[in-house]
């Protein structure tokens, strides 16, 4: 439901927020070399690139009240200017409901960054939870729990850090899908934090405000 639309019917502007990571100039090239690899052979929804589908890291997608986004937008910008000195590894592939993940290795850095964001924003939330996340269904006791706590579903250990490389129109095709990308891991150092809207997939188009990292 559209801002305007939430206006209409009486109810609080609210406003889909995604908080990523970005990686380097030479890890983005990369990564958008292997989405375009991966389009080549199999029917996919979309392929990275540097406008509309961004190489990210999800930290912590959430909606929020509009009047909050200042609020987010200032504590997003804190952590980039606070965070120094961190690798990340991309290292193997998984498929997820047609999605095709490049596996980030879970280390205490990362799962300490993502701890850090969603503990300041949750608050900011004020309880709203995004329609992507409310319409699911089939979710078990623990996850559920995270719907209502935090407004997401993988939060907290169960958070499972990844790049996705492209949605896979038959996702009966991943196991082929993986066996055609190059098997090296990537390691890089994030260049910044960014606050991007919500898009279709998942994907992260020009972010909003982009924070760069220990500045």
């Amino acid at each position: 439901m559209s801002t305007k639309d939430r206006e209409k019917e009486g109810k609080e502007p609210t406003v889909d927020l995604n908080v990523v990571l970005l990686p380097d100039e030479v890890t983005t090239d990369k990564l958008i070399a292997l989405s375009t690899l991966l389009g080549k052979h199999f029917p996919t929804a979309f392929t990275l690139d540097r406008e509309f589908h961004l190489p990210h890291l999800s930290l912590y997608p959430a909606r929020y009240p509009l009047r909050n986004q200042d609020k987010v937008e200032e504590t997003v910008r804190n952590i980039a200017g606070s965070l120094e000195g961190m690798d990340v590894i991309l290292e193997g592939y998984s498929e997820f409901s047609g999605f095709l993940f490049f596996n980030v290795v879970k280390d205490r850095a990362i799962q300490n960054l993502h701890d850090t964001v969603f503990a300041a924003l949750n608050e900011q939330r004020e309880g709203h939870v995004s329609d992507v996340v409310a319409r699911l269904r089939g979710l078990s006791p623990r996850l559920k729990a995270n719907v209502r706590r935090w407004g997401q579903i993988f939060v907290g250990e169960d958070y499972t850090p990844h790049v996705t490389l492209g949605y896979l129109q038959d996702r009966k095709l991943a196991r082929e899908a993986i066996e055609i990308l190059p098997q090296e891991p990537i390691q890089f150092s994030p260049s910044a934090i960014a606050l991007a809207p919500f898009a279709p997939y998942g994907t992260c188009p020009k972010p909003l405000f982009t924070f760069p990292v220990g500045r």
